[in-house]
This record gives C-alpha cells, sequence and structure tokens, in this order.
C-alpha cells in the first residue's frame, strides 16, 4: 500500500539558551566530524515476518512518465561489504530528462541515487543491534527513536524489509525499558522527567513501523497510551499544550514535565524541533484509527491547527519564525514564568522545525505554513557550496554529521513539498541534495551513533525523493 513519507529531530538540554529577547548566537565553525568508525557484527535474531510489499521496480512502472523534469545525482554501488567505504565514478548524466532552463552553472551533471548506499549506513545498524531491539548507542530513549525513524524510512526506500523488522525489535524494547503503564516515555533509567518530543518520537515511529508493515493494530493502544499521557494521564493530569496556553498565552506544549507534576523544569528553553516533531507527529495521525477513540477536544487534529497559527508568530510573540532573517529561530527562552527570550537560526533544532513542517504540509496538504517553510529553505540554498557542504555547518550546536543529514533531510521534503507549485525551487532542493548525496558517499562512512541516525535519515529521505518527483501521485 502506499505510504505517506515520513521521517525526526534531535532531544537534548540547550544549554546555550542564556540570552534575551532579539538576542543573537554566532555559529563558530567545527573541524570536519569525519572518521572512520568500526562496528561489531553482532546480527540480531530476526522472528518477525517480512511485509508483503512491491519492490522498487514494480513501483517505478506503475508510473514512467516524468512529472517534474529534474536531474538528480548520481550514486555508485557499494558492492557486497556494507562497512566499505564507496568509491564513486564520474556520474553519468540521464538523457532526455533535464528541466526546460536548468543547466547547473557548474556543469554538474548526475544520475538518480544508488539505494544500495542507504542499504550501506542502516545496515551497520542492523548487525550491531542486540537481540533485545537495542542499538548500541546511548540508553536514552532519543537515540533509540531517532534510529528507528530513520530505519523504518530506509526500509522505504530500499525495499529491505529487514531495516523495518529491526525498527519493530527496537520499539519492543522501548516499550518494555521506557514506555509507563501510564503512556509517558521515560528519558533513561532514572530520571524523573517526561518530555512532549518523545512522545511525539514515539508516535512518528510506532506509525512509519505500522504502515511498512501494513499493520494496522499491533502498536495503536502503546500509541493512544502515548498522546493521552500528553493531554491528561502525565502526574499533572493536564493538556501539555492547553496548560502551556493558559498560562502564558502560547498554544504549544511544555517542554517537559517532572513526575511530581511541575511542567517546564528541567531547562529554561523550547526547542524548535521539539514543535516541528509536534506537528510531524500529529499531522501523522490526525486520520490514524488510533486517534478515533480519543474524547473530546484533545486530538491530534484540533490541537494541530493551534500549533501552526502559533509557529507563524514572530519569537517576541512566542512564535517561531523569524521574519526578519526569514528562517526558524532555534528556541524560545523561559525565565520561569513566562517565554522572555529566543535563540536565532542554527544547523540542528532549526533545520529539524523545518522537517516538521514540510511533513506537515506533505501529509495534511495544509498550507498554512508553506511561505514561512519556503522561505527556510531559499535560505538553506544560499549556504550551499558547490561541493556539497552548507557554509558554516556545522556551527557551535551541533556535529558535522548530525547537521549534514538534517540539512539533506530538509532539503529532500523541500522537493517532495513544493515539486508542483514551484519546480524551480524543487529542482533547487535536489541539486543540492545530489551534490550532499555524493558527498557523503565520499567522506561519511557509516557508523553507529545518534549523528549517523542523521545521516541515514538524509540519504533515505533523498531516495525518496527522487522517486516521488518522478512519479506522479507518488506523494
Amino acid at each position: 500500500m502506499h505510504r505517506p513519507h515520513r521521517r525526526p529531530a534531535t532531544g537534548k538540554p540547550d544549554s546555550t539558551c542564556l540570552g534575551t529577547a532579539g538576542n543573537t548566537v554566532t555559529p563558530s565553525r567545527h573541524p570536519w566530524d569525519l572518521s572512520d568508525g568500526v562496528t561489531k557484527d553482532a546480527r540480531a535474531s530476526r522472528s518477525l515476518p517480512p511485509p508483503p510489499k512491491p519492490s522498487r521496480g514494480q513501483r517505478r512502472n506503475l508510473a514512467p512518465a516524468l512529472c517534474l523534469l529534474i536531474p538528480l545525482l548520481g550514486v555508485a554501488g557499494c558492492g557486497q561489504d556494507r562497512l566499505a567505504r564507496i568509491e564513486a565514478p564520474e556520474p553519468e548524466p540521464r538523457t532526455g530528462e533535464v528541466g526546460a532552463g536548468h543547466v547547473p552553472s557548474d556543469g554538474w551533471s548526475w544520475a538518480s541515487p544508488d539505494p544500495s548506499v542507504v542499504s550501506m549506513h542502516a545496515g551497520v545498524f542492523l548487525d550491531s543491534q542486540y537481540s533485545s531491539g537495542f542499538y548500541p548507542i546511548t540508553s536514552r530513549v532519543q537515540t533509540q527513536l531517532k534510529t528507528a525513524i530513520a530505519m523504518a524510512l530506509a526500509s522505504d526506500a530500499t525495499d529491505d524489509n529487514e531495516f523495518v523488522r529491526s525498527a519493530r525489535r527496537n520499539l519492543d524494547w522501548v516499550i518494555t525499558e521506557r514506555l509507563t503503564e501510564n503512556g509517558g516515555l521515560r528519558w533513561d533509567e532514572t530520571s524523573p522527567y517526561y518530555f512532549e518530543v518523545h512522545q511525539c518520537w514515539y508516535l512518528i515511529a510506532a506509525e512509519l513501523v505500522q504502515q511498512e508493515y501494513a499493520l494496522e493494530s499491533s502498536l495503536v493502544e502503546t500509541e493512544r497510551r502515548a498522546w493521552r499521557f500528553l493531554t491528561g494521564t502525565n502526574p499533572a493530569g493536564a493538556d501539555f499544550y492547553e496548560r502551556n496556553a493558559a498560562q502564558t498565552g502560547r498554544y504549544f506544549a511544555y517542554r517537559d514535565l517532572h513526575e511530581d507534576g511541575s511542567f517546564q523544569t528541567q531547562a529554561a528553553f523550547k526547542g524548535s524541533y521539539e514543535v516541528g516533531s509536534g506537528l510531524w507527529a500529529m499531522a501523522l495521525r490526525q486520520s490514524s484509527n488510533w486517534a478515533e477513540a480519543l474524547d473530546g477536544q484533545r486530538t491530534p487534529r484540533n490541537h494541530l491547527a493551534k500549533v501552526q497559527q502559533q509557529c507563524l508568530l514572530p519569537p517576541e510573540q512566542g512564535g517561531f519564525f523569524d521574519a526578519a532573517m526569514g528562517t526558524w529561530v532555534r528556541s524560545l527562552l523561559w525565565d520561569g514564568a513566562n517565554w522572555v527570550g529566543w535563540v536565532r537560526h542554527d544547523w540542528k533544532y532549526a533545520v529539524a522545525m523545518e522537517e516538521g513542517v514540510l511533513e506537515c504540509i506533505l501529509l495534511t496538504g495544509d498550507r498554512t505554513l508553506e511561505a514561512a517553510a519556503h522561505s527556510d529553505l531559499e535560505f538553506i540554498l544560499s549556504r550551499a557550496l558547490p561541493d556539497g557542504r552548507i557554509q558554516s555547518l556545522p556551527d557551535e550546536f551541533g556535529s558535522f554529521r548530525y547537521e549534514f543529514g538534517s540539512v539533506l533531510s530538509a532539503l529532500s521534503l523541500g522537493a517532495m513539498v513544493f515539486r508542483d507549485t514551484d519546480p524551480s525551487l524543487s529542482t533547487r532542493c535536489l541539486d543540492h541534495g545530489g551534490r550532499m548525496y555524493t558527498y557523503i558517499t565520499n567522506n561519511v562512512s557509516p557508523q553507529v551513533s545518534e549523528d549517523d541516525a542523521m545521516i541515514l535519515l538524509g540519504l533515505a529521505r533523498y531516495v525518496l525523493a527522487d522517486e516521488a518527483c518522478r512519479m506522479p501521485g507518488r506523494l
């Protein structure tokens, strides 16, 4: 069955949020994080049956006509050993598929991306996974869920069922080790805090796994518990979104909840990545069957419309769009009672916000956030370098791998969102996304880490963007 495109964001305390309204943070350059890594081969057992799904070739043959004539990047095959570094030969351009008037200014030419690159990067996670489903990264729940999301996406991009089976095993570990009876997801073994974004990442991962397996009910009850925790079955007995709106006038969820029932005490900020992940989660499941049994107005659909409107406001008014810069901001700052300041765009949180916004548009067709998303993509592309890198990336907030993978993911989503409404922007997103794909191929060896889950995310999304922009109806 056709599955809507899906994909994550980041999540750790922001120790840099110390400014006041209008203050900005200037990113600093870091050395490139391109070191090789070694992963252990502890292939986990596979007990789940492979889901029936048409092959990539069958899907492509459904609609051979081009819906948007876009030249795309070529990537060499990776051979039999997933752990081997890929060497990319000179790509061969497609014939008869160059969009009218689109000739890369530097003479660059390319072909469609090879999904085996995605397979190689997903393979190291698969090979290192424990039989319990745990990925040997960290025990904090966000690293597990972000990897599960990337693996489900990799399955869709490659038609390799092993990757989604791996993601499903990981969710079994999360359910056993982190999901509480009332639906809250514990950060780790000892933390007393619960986070909105962890609830949303679980909802995303669970839905993606079910869609890839074409299953309708295996995780539904856990999804309902996770959502209901956000809307009332938590230690405060309150809705994360409504409580913030009532106390501060800002309609987005408080970031965290202590087990004693107090909100917004873990860190003095709200990251835009959290808002973006919430948009994605609510858009992904606003019409899913698990939400049908929810009572009253506390449904994903009802919250989604209000959060979207809040996002468009300037940060001085508790929104997340900096109109002067044309970008999403990194975070809003908290003084213990109100939202009082903000930190400007970065290459980590703000890019994850853009991903969530683009997912929301793709999944719902609601164009409320389209102009802001368009502006943010133009900002990203204005920093694009010919070799695929991004000027000033990485910044002081993240690693090269994490931020590079997230930007590739955002550009891939942008190509899909604007395929029909702004073909020029879509083409430029795919153009630079292709250069990033080749840069990763030639310079970034696969490793097992949270950062490399973002690399996998970007690679998989780019393969899907290539397919979506050439197949009518694929979106």
